[in-house]
């Protein structure tokens, strides 16, 4: 059964992809910490400067979880997993 993911919504409405240049709605919202390593990977540069979430529409997201892919396998095998 394949998820279907909602809007991140804030009060004043649903937000927007926080990835410089892209106006799109936003439908994840990811740990700055742990994707971090990914945006400088997939050559992308946030809108904002200080944040503690990033907000991703669905095609950044896909670029964002390529660019952490490698680092995270790398840290499985590194703890044993």
């Amino acid at each position: 059964m394949k998820r279907k993911y909602v809007q991140v919504t804030e009060k004043s409405g649903p937000k927007t992809c926080c990835i410089e240049g892209c106006n799109d709605v936003a439908t994840r919202s990811l740990s700055i910490q742990e994707y971090e390593g990914g945006l400088g990977k997939s050559g992308l540069t946030m809108a904002t400067g200080k944040a503690t979430r990033l907000v991703a529409c669905d095609r950044h997201y896909k670029a964002l979880r390529k660019g952490v892919k490698k680092d995270k396998a790398i840290e499985k095998i590194r703890r044993g997993f």
